[in-house]
């Protein structure tokens, strides 16, 4: 588990000391995974905790090991998947300036802080910076110049997903459900184009988003097979366990098929620290 792979750390770390690369690659490798773990089945308090070790291992990737940029902003993804507003709103601006991608992720949660809270002005101008830093990272090209990779993903990939999460989210506040059903559709194909790595490279599924978003468009079947695809990649995720039981109810499915979906929910969620609702997801 995620815990017992730390304690081991700790214990290698007492015996090797921490200037290695076994410190910032291995060891936060299994930190990384516990808050991803811990984010799918609602575990906040741990996801969070866990993330922001994980940033404080890697204050400057760059001049380290430029591939674990993204662990770098990994906390605020967190507290944006648990929608901790003003939490994300209250996060530094990472340091040094060259960490661009880090700090397009972080211009990312801010925007999805402000959609989520009703200020759509300040969400185009968190998205206008992220789409700003990720066309100067394209902009190095390939080559001895190229941005350093999200671990196995180039940066831009990565944030091409950000790019449309965010504007959907955005268009979603604006009321132009159409529009903002596409851009989330985009951003499950960029996501799935990514190359695999675990954790995954985006912090959470977008067919969950896109699910939820067809559920409060009064789209229950499509909703269910956008739930349903999350699960394929990612068999005991709360969120999704949760999203297609409720739209299994709406569509007016099997009370049998109804109860299966709840309790896989109920499992996965039972160490969480609160319950889930549709708002949370979208």
């Amino acid at each position: 588990s995620g815990d017992d792979a730390e304690y081991q750390d700790e214990l290698y770390l007492g015996r090797n000391g921490t200037d290695n690369l076994y410190t910032l690659a291995h060891g936060s490798h299994n930190i990384h995974f516990e808050a991803s773990v811990a984010s799918m089945g609602g575990r906040r308090r741990i996801a969070i905790v866990n993330a922001a070790e994980l940033r404080g291992r890697v204050e400057d990737p760059l001049g380290e090991l430029p591939a674990l940029e993204f662990y770098q902003p990994y906390e605020i993804l967190m507290k944006t998947r648990f929608g901790d507003w003003d939490a994300v709103l209250a996060m530094p601006e990472p340091k040094p300036d060259r960490l661009l991608g880090a700090r397009a992720l972080r211009h990312y949660a801010r925007g999805v802080a402000f959609a989520r809270t009703g200020r759509e002005s300040l969400a185009n101008r968190e998205l206008a910076a992220l789409i700003g830093l990720r066309n100067r990272i394209v902009a190095r090209g390939r080559g001895p110049d190229e941005y350093p990779e999200f671990n196995l993903n180039p940066a831009q990939d990565v944030l091409a997903v950000a790019t449309r999460v965010l504007a959907g989210r955005i268009r979603w506040l604006r009321g132009d459900r159409d529009l903002a059903l596409r851009l989330f559709r985009e951003a499950v194909a960029r996501e799935a184009a990514l190359k695999y790595d675990e954790p995954p490279p985006w912090y959470f599924p977008t067919s969950e988003l896109l699910g939820a978003a067809l559920l409060r468009s009064g789209r229950p079947a499509e909703a269910e097979d956008a739930f349903r695809a999350a699960l394929k990649v990612y068999p005991g995720d709360g969120w999704a366990l949760f999203g297609l039981a409720e739209a299994l109810r709406v569509r007016g499915a099997p009370a049998s098929a109804i109860a299966v979906a709840e309790r896989a929910y109920a499992r996965a969620w039972r160490w969480a620290d609160r319950p889930l609702t549709l708002e949370m997801l979208l």
